[in-house]
């Protein structure tokens, strides 16, 4: 076991506010005028996985469930945000690629918090059905926020229905 250290503690603070400089292609309903980032989108995922999880009493681990929105899109800090709309079949390896390069580089950073690249390996095979639940919600509250928003990110950003069919 690691010796956690106050220095490594304010790292783990540190790459958290790191977030919420990550710019996704999608404004904040309501007619904000700013685009959402990675710290909001993170904690409306694991808001509406708890809320679901427990209202219906899914027979899922909760507690990995949350643990996985919070770290769905930690790489996204090395490794940037890349809508896959209008990306080609190159560019979406490359993603993959960078992601992959993200994780090592979380791991490498933050060896006391090695659970965290465990957490990420696991979220991106979707072996468990916990994975596979974060990753269906993490597709669909990005369409949920569009339609509340009259379609503006899609309109703006010139995404089409048959765009999203082929993504998703």
């Amino acid at each position: 076991m690691e010796t956690i250290t106050l220095a490594s503690v304010q790292a783990l603070a540190h790459l958290g506010q790191k977030m919420v400089l990550i710019e996704r292609k999608l404004y904040v309903a309501g007619g904000g005028i700013r685009n959402e980032n990675d710290a909001e989108h993170s904690f409306q995922l694991a808001l509406l996985a708890l809320g679901l999880v427990q209202t219906y009493s899914l027979p899922l681990d909760i507690g990995l469930v949350l643990q996985l929105c919070l770290v769905h899109d930690l790489v996204e800090i090395y490794a940037g945000d890349m809508p896959l709309h209008h990306a080609t079949d190159e560019q979406r390896a490359q993603k993959q690629q960078r992601e992959e390069a993200a994780r090592q580089q979380l791991i490498n950073e933050f060896p006391e918090w090695r659970e965290l690249g465990d957490l990420i390996t696991l979220y991106e095979l979707r072996q468990v059905p916990e994975a596979r639940f974060v990753n269906g919600l993490d597709k669909l509250i990005p369409v949920l926020n569009i339609q509340a928003d009259n379609g503006r990110s899609w309109r703006d950003y010139g995404v089409t229905l048959e765009m999203i069919r082929n993504q998703k």
